[in-house]
């Protein structure tokens, strides 16, 4: 594998945080710009940001902006590039079965 900043190169990642201890979203920007990963992560041009609006996966390589990151709960626009989860509503083929216990 070819790393790159610590993502794989040609690759385009998506990470949920869940925020269940409700800390607050410049804590985890701390983190992210410690380690470096704030330079590689997808910044909207807008809020909300259509769906048709979104970057191809190649765009997003080519701009180095490989890391989408969501939370849950507690994202504000103090740090653009932790985007809010409950926001974003797209519309999904996947189906979740759940089975009573």
């Amino acid at each position: 594998m070819i790393c790159d900043g610590g993502l794989i190169k040609n690759a385009v990642l998506a990470l949920l945080i869940v925020n269940i201890d409700n800390l607050p979203v410049g804590l985890y920007d701390e983190v992210f710009k410690a380690v470096g990963l704030d330079v590689h992560s997808f910044r909207p041009s807008s809020i909300p940001l259509p769906a048709a609006s979104w970057p191809t996966l190649g765009g997003m390589i080519d701009s180095s902006q490989r890391l989408v990151i969501f939370m849950d709960n507690g994202a504000d626009s103090s740090v653009p590039y932790i985007l809010d989860g409950v926001l974003l509503d797209f519309p999904s083929d996947i189906e979740i079965h759940v089975k009573p216990t």
